[in-house]
């Protein structure tokens, strides 16, 4: 049976307005020491904007890390003081110009639990209204597009969508519309 290891020390390395990074000395089962580095944040929301029956709003964007253009859903973190909802409806009004009538959170995952706490919340919007995007100043270049669930399906088989944080909230909300619709 996998135990857990034992905290010796902890110890903040360096924070920003985004995250906190920190380093916990910790001892194994076994004896072994070792150190231990992550990050905390506010979290995230994660959402499938679904326009119609059968269209979701995505969108293309810059990600300075990789030097790549990603297909991706709407994502951002959850600012000080806001619920997950409240932050993934400023999220989709933000990203790509729509309010939700509706939004169903749908449930979230860790996004990379080895090295970080953060979890960000699925949710689905619906029922959207276009309202136009803020002017952002230029922090963000992003390309709305809607697709299909097919398309979706073929960009995630083809590496246009490589981006784990876009396959997840998909595939969760690909199993709520098909139970949804009796299918599952």
């Amino acid at each position: 049976m996998i135990k857990p290891w034992k905290k010796l020390s902890h110890e903040e390395i360096d924070r920003n307005p985004w995250w906190t990074h920190f380093m916990d000395r910790f001892q194994t089962n076994e004896g072994r020491e070792g150190d231990y580095h992550y990050m905390t944040n506010n979290n995230a929301v994660a959402v499938i904007a679904q326009l119609g029956d059968d269209q979701f709003v995505m969108l293309r964007e810059y990600r300075f890390v990789f030097d790549r253009v990603s297909l991706s859903c709407v994502m951002g973190g959850i600012e000080p003081g806001e619920t997950a909802e409240a932050s993934a409806r400023r999220e989709i009004v933000e990203e790509i110009g729509y309010e939700a009538g509706d939004m169903i959170r749908l449930g979230q995952h860790a996004s990379a639990p080895a090295f970080s706490s953060e979890v960000v919340d699925i949710f689905l919007a619906r029922n959207l209204r276009e309202v136009g995007k803020p002017d952002d100043g230029g922090l963000e270049e992003t390309e709305v597009v809607v697709m299909t669930a097919e398309q979706i399906e073929d960009a995630i088989a083809s590496g246009e969508i490589w981006d784990g944080q876009v396959v997840t909230p998909w595939h969760v909300a690909r199993r709520y519309l098909a139970k949804e619709r009796g299918r599952e």
